[in-house]
């Protein structure tokens, strides 16, 4: 009988060593008090447009905080889809009443956008969908999807006096 080798677990709670020689990495705290998280810096769409210099800075800030407002307000599609009843959430986490005033927030936000700029930043910034993939959907040349995430981008730093 050939035996085999056991790989060494890892001793981190952030996931084995292997995947961190894939992408850029940095630790985030998560909704739920004292446990951390990596995020992986190509995996979203804003981080990415940012590496590679097509969004400024201050879009990227403007951005950055529309996404956490909408990922506060429970309005990605993350709060759709897993069962998490065996998750206990401390009372920050818990709360209906920063769940509204987010929601508060991505409404007053979304209603400086527009149609078209409201549809782009909720599910290119919110969800997490690229900005070719979105333009393909609505039958956009998909090099349009950039620009239009620009414009989206500086209006919402207009809307949060970034500029």
């Amino acid at each position: 009988m050939i035996s085999r080798s056991k790989k060494k677990k890892s001793q981190s709670d952030l996931g084995p060593e292997e995947k961190l020689k894939h992408g850029e990495y940095t630790v985030e705290e998560t909704m739920i008090p004292g446990v951390l998280r990596l995020r992986n810096r190509e995996h979203d769409p804003l981080d990415r447009c940012l590496n590679r210099n097509q969004i400024t800075r201050k879009q990227y800030d403007a951005g950055v905080r529309f996404q956490k407002d909408f990922y506060i307000a429970r309005m990605t599609p993350y709060f759709a889809s897993p069962n998490l009843s065996g998750l206990r959430l401390g009372p920050i986490a818990d709360s209906a009443d920063r769940v509204i005033m987010a929601r508060d927030r991505v409404q007053k936000a979304i209603s400086q956008l527009g149609v078209m700029l409201t549809d782009c930043a909720i599910n290119i910034v919110g969800s997490g969908h690229s900005a070719a993939d979105w333009a393909k959907g609505k039958n956009i040349a998909s090099r349009s999807g950039i620009d239009i995430l620009r414009l989206a981008l500086s209006e919402l730093a207009k809307h949060y006096r970034l500029t």
